[in-house]
């Protein structure tokens, strides 16, 4: 039998410590290293299709309002549903890092990779067709066409996303932090030159703004890939897909997964070897297609998304889209550093110490000073910027 990440209750041993003013400010310190970085990186992914939309429209109020729209299509129909799969991901990955099971963080991102792969040739079919699509809801041809053009030469660019979320998570759960804002920040500063290379010099006009998008997504997977592969600080969670892998998908069911897709779960037996590649996608990604549409905060982001695309059906589709899409773009930063304090309180709430304390295993430690607290988590907040 499987052993679980965590102890049940009735093994947890009740602590005696508490918090302590020492206690408060040293995880304020934690929080804020953590947040701080995370934020960046948000703001740094988040600026690389704005930049696309800014250089684009300077080529016209076509140009902008079909890029603007294209972009709203592209998030709900396809970025969204991404990061909504790997949600699965970030409760896996930060419970197996908590429970200190280095081995198997690994599989669990290369599952998740593997499991955006499918999903991506499924969206590209949809944007291969956006300009028809976007005709027969009403929008206007001129701005379709645009719109159309633009998502078909971001196809790429969603490919490299599909690999770059699983790993921002991945590196996110061990608090690598700051090799995610070194990479971010490089992408950010790749992307505008190549971007104004191929709307300006080349002439390419939005698909060329697309274009870049999706070099420097590739970009940004390259890089990730790389540190993941060589760097010293990965070498206990990069281990490839293993013999677990099997029993790491039934791990998926045991975390939000719905009762309708639980009737399939003989397909999962250690002792079924039903058609090797078929059974490791349908095992990937079918269960973890309702995570996408659970999560408030993709449902969020398909309202803000909606009213652009709806925007498309006023008298004057050109203007109003292109207003509508700037204000969100500049109301949409707002969200940057609640998510770096949200990313990095989940990233503290999985920290092997935290596993520590629910199995009592420092219950009995000696009671310490306010100062001795502080003393010791400056200690520790280096070490996680050392790291």
């Amino acid at each position: 039998m499987e052993e679980p990440f965590l102890p049940r209750d009735e093994e947890l041993v009740p602590s005696k410590t508490t918090w302590q003013r020492g206690q408060l400010t040293v995880e304020l310190k934690k929080l804020s290293l953590l947040a701080a970085p995370m934020a960046i990186v948000t703001i740094a992914e988040y600026l690389l299709p704005v930049i696309s939309v800014i250089v684009a429209g300077h080529n016209g109020e076509l140009q902008l309002s079909g890029v603007a729209l294209a972009t709203s299509f592209t998030n709900v129909s396809g970025f969204s549903i991404l990061y909504g799969l790997v949600g699965a991901l970030e409760t896996l990955c930060g419970q197996a890092f908590g429970a200190k099971r280095y081995e198997i963080i690994g599989t669990y991102t290369y599952s998740a990779i593997a499991s955006n792969i499918p999903i991506c040739f499924l969206i590209s079919i949809l944007w291969i067709y956006i300009e028809k699509l976007l005709v027969s809801l009403g929008q206007d041809p001129d701005i379709s066409r645009v719109a159309g053009s633009y998502a078909f030469w971001l196809i790429p660019g969603l490919f490299g996303q599909a690999i770059v979320i699983p790993l921002t998570r991945y590196l996110q759960t061990q608090a690598l932090v700051l090799p995610l804002l070194y990479t971010a920040v490089a992408t950010l500063l790749f992307h505008v030159p190549v971007c104004w290379t191929m709307v300006s010099v080349f002439g390419l006009g939005s698909n060329g703004a697309a274009m870049a998008i999706s070099v420097s997504f590739w970009f940004y997977a390259l890089i990730l890939a790389c540190y993941v592969r060589f760097s010293t600080s990965c070498e206990k969670t990069r281990g490839l897909i293993s013999d677990d892998f099997v029993s790491c998908v039934k791990q998926f069911f045991q975390y939000g997964i719905p009762s309708a897709a639980m009737e399939h779960s003989f397909f999962f037996h250690s002792d079924n070897y039903l058609v090797g590649p078929v059974l490791v996608i349908y095992t990937l990604w079918l269960p973890l297609i309702p995570l996408a549409f659970l999560s408030f905060y993709i449902l969020e982001w398909w309202l803000f998304e909606l009213l652009v695309l709806w925007s498309g059906l006023l008298p004057n589709p050109k203007l109003e889209t292109s207003v509508l899409s700037i204000c969100f773009t500049t109301a949409a930063l707002h969200y940057v550093i609640p998510g770096g304090v949200a990313a990095a309180v989940r990233n503290r709430e999985d920290s092997p110490e935290r596993s520590l304390r629910e199995k009592g295993e420092i219950a009995g430690r000696r009671e310490r000073s306010p100062e001795e607290e502080e003393r010791n988590g400056e200690e520790e907040v280096f070490r996680v910027y050392e790291t």
